[in-house]
């Protein structure tokens, strides 16, 4: 206290005056930097935050490509083998399928999924309603019925893939209705 005693003493009121500007400035030009530090490192967190999320995405979005590829696939070998004569090929073929379905269904769109195992269960009865064709035990409607939904199969699929795949990087968080903030 005894020193600033001293210098406000030697100084005139226009020194003080002129001290105390400065003073305020710098105090400004230190909350103004440390604002702009916090601003800084939020925005790095949030660009950080986006990018991981963004590489995520573009993975899962690849993975989900790739499934539907596959599906269309395998869907087109469905069709072929339900009127092999083999009657094992066909079995082999659906149970490759099933394996393929348990390892990737939740990459398909929900409806491909959901076809993609009806068909599944459809094409293993296949061969067994062509002998009750045969033996008219059903009639050739029902038996078309079964056929058209083997070959519609890669059209689902088609459809799936063909959604919007890509959706905008979001920075800003997101609010409720109420305006709570999500993170």
């Amino acid at each position: 206290m005894l020193l600033l005693e001293i210098i406000l003493k030697s100084l005139t009121n226009i020194q003080v005056f002129i001290a105390l500007i400065a003073l305020f400035g710098a105090i400004l030009a230190a909350v103004f930097a440390f604002a702009g530090s916090l601003i800084g490192y939020y925005v790095q967190v949030q660009i950080s935050k986006t990018s991981r999320s963004d590489k995520y995405f573009f993975s899962a979005l690849d993975k989900k490509l790739k499934a539907h590829q596959e599906a269309f696939d395998l869907a087109l070998g469905l069709s072929s083998v339900a009127h092999k004569s083999d009657k094992q090929e066909g079995i082999n073929y659906v149970n490759k399928c099933q394996k393929w379905w348990r390892e990737n269904c939740l990459y398909l769109e929900p409806a491909a999924r959901r076809a993609f195992y009806e068909v599944l269960i459809t094409t293993s009865f296949y061969h067994n309603s062509l002998e009750c064709f045969k033996d008219k035990s059903i009639t050739k409607e029902e038996l078309d019925e079964k056929w058209n939904e083997i070959i519609a199969l890669p059209n689902v699929i088609e459809k799936g893939i063909n959604k919007p795949l890509i959706k905008p990087t979001k920075l800003a968080p997101q609010s409720t209705a109420e305006g709570k903030k999500l993170s």
